[in-house]
C-alpha cells in the first residue's frame, strides 16, 4: 500500500512538472513574439524618422506637392527640394510638374546654391515654354547669375550671363511688371564690368601705359555710357590722349566734360587752357 501512494505521488510530481515546464515554454515563446512585434514597430517607426518626417506611403500628385510647399513656405528648403523632387519623378504626367519644376529652382536659389538653381530654371524655360512659370523663371534666371558673380576684379562669366538673360528677358517680356527690377540688376552687372574697366585704366594710366589705358578706358565709354565712372574715364582718356601727343583728341575729351557740372569740369578747363596756350 505505501508503495502504491509513493508510485502515485511520483506519477504526479512528474506530471506537475511537465505542466510547469510546458507553461515557462509557453510564456517564453509568447515573450519572444511580444519582443520581435516590438522590434518591428521601432524599426518602422525609425524608418519614418530617418525619411525627414515623411510617408514611407506614395501620396498622389496634389498631395505631395502641397506637403512639399508647405516645407517651401516654412523655410525647410532641403525638405521642400526633395518633396518636389518626388512629384518630379513619381508624377511625370501630373499637371503638377512646371510648379515643382519652378519651385525646386526657388528651393536651390533661396538655399544659396544658384548654381542648382540656374539648372533647374534653364530646365523649365526650355522643357515647359508654355508654362505661366516661364516669365519668371527668365527674371530668376538672370539673378541668380548675377548672385553668384564673383567680385569685379575676378573672373565675370557670370555676370556676362546675367547681362544676357536680362537683355533676353526685356526683349521678350518689353510690358512685364519685373522690367523696373531687371534693368536694376542689368545696370548693377554691367557696372560691374565698367568698375573692371575703369580699374584697368587708372591701373595703365598710373604706369604712363597709355595704349592699354585707352583700350579699357575707350572700351567702358562705348559699352557702358550710363556708368558712374564715364566722366572719371573721360578725363583720364583726355590726359593719355595729352601723353600720347594727341592734342585734338585730349580736346575733344576734355571738352565733353564742360557739359557737366561736377569737379572735372574745372579740371577739364584747365587741360584746355594748357593746351591751347601750347599752340
Amino acid at each position: 500500500m505505501r508503495n502504491h501512494e509513493i508510485s502515485q505521488n511520483f506519477t504526479r510530481n512528474k506530471i506537475e512538472g511537465q505542466r510547469r515546464n510546458h507553461l515557462s515554454v509557453l510564456i517564453l515563446y509568447r515573450l519572444r513574439r511580444i519582443v520581435i512585434a516590438i522590434f518591428h514597430f521601432s524599426f518602422f517607426i525609425l524608418l519614418i524618422g530617418c525619411g525627414g518626417g515623411k510617408s514611407l506611403v506614395k501620396l498622389d500628385a496634389s498631395d505631395q506637392f502641397q506637403l512639399a510647399m508647405e516645407a517651401f513656405d516654412r523655410g525647410k528648403y532641403q525638405n521642400a527640394i526633395d518633396g518636389f523632387k518626388r512629384v518630379l519623378f513619381e508624377h511625370p504626367g501630373s499637371h503638377y510638374v512646371d510648379d515643382a519644376q519652378y519651385y525646386l529652382a526657388e528651393s536651390y536659389a533661396l538655399m544659396e546654391d544658384y548654381a542648382q538653381g540656374a539648372l533647374e530654371y534653364q530646365y523649365l524655360i526650355r522643357n515647359f515654354p508654355e508654362s505661366p512659370y516661364v516669365e519668371e523663371a527668365q527674371y530668376r534666371l538672370g539673378v541668380t547669375y548675377y548672385r553668384q558673380s564673383l567680385p569685379y576684379y575676378l573672373d565675370q562669366a557670370d555676370t556676362h550671363k546675367a547681362i544676357q538673360s536680362f537683355k533676353d528677358f526685356l526683349a521678350k517680356y518689353p510690358d512685364s511688371k519685373y522690367v523696373p527690377d531687371v534693368e536694376n540688376f542689368l545696370f548693377l552687372a554691367q557696372e560691374k564690368l565698367a568698375k573692371k574697366n575703369m580699374e584697368n585704366g587708372r591701373l595703365y594710366r598710373k604706369r604712363k601705359q597709355c595704349s592699354s589705358a585707352v583700350i579699357y578706358l575707350q572700351s567702358l565709354l562705348e559699352e557702358y555710357p550710363k556708368s558712374r565712372f564715364r566722366r572719371e574715364a573721360t578725363y583720364l582718356l583726355g590726359e593719355c590722349y595729352g601723353m600720347m601727343g594727341r592734342k585734338e583728341e585730349a580736346l575733344k575729351a576734355y571738352r565733353e566734360l564742360l557739359k557737366g557740372v561736377d569737379g572735372f569740369v574745372l579740371k577739364a578747363r584747365e587741360k584746355i587752357e594748357k593746351l591751347e596756350r601750347e599752340e
